[in-house]
C-alpha cells in the first residue's frame, strides 16, 4: 500500500488518507483530493487496470478482484 500511496501523491493528488472501516474488518477506503474530473477519471482508470505496474498489484488481493475496486468522486459542499 505504501507504493500505491506514493504513486497517488506522485500523480498530484496530495496527501492520501487511508482508513479501515471500524465495523467491517478488511474494508478499506482512501480519500484524496484531485484538481479536476479529468484527473479523477485518469486515476480511476489506472486503479482498475490489472496491467498497471502499481495499482494492478493490489487487485488480486481484493476479495472480488477487479470488481471489488470502487472509485467515487465527491464534491465538497462546505468549502471554506
Amino acid at each position: 500500500m505504501s507504493k500505491v500511496i506514493e504513486e497517488m501523491e506522485a500523480l498530484g493528488s496530495g496527501a492520501v488518507e487511508w482508513y479501515e472501516a471500524a465495523d467491517q474488518k478488511g474494508l478499506y477506503v482512501e480519500m484524496l483530493e484531485v484538481s479536476s474530473m479529468d484527473e479523477y477519471k485518469y486515476i480511476k482508470e489506472r486503479r482498475s487496470d490489472s496491467a498497471d505496474t502499481v495499482f494492478g498489484t493490489i487487485l488480486p488481493l481484493l476479495e472480488k478482484g477487479e470488481a471489488g475496486m470502487n472509485c467515487w468522486a465527491f464534491s465538497r459542499l462546505n468549502k471554506k
